[in-house]
């Protein structure tokens, strides 16, 4: 999906829980 950097900008827990 989005990229590592992108899940810290979107802030999304379900994503954020994904190294």
């Amino acid at each position: 999906m989005e990229e590592p950097d992108d899940w810290l900008r979107y802030g999304n827990p379900w994503e954020k829980a994904r190294p």
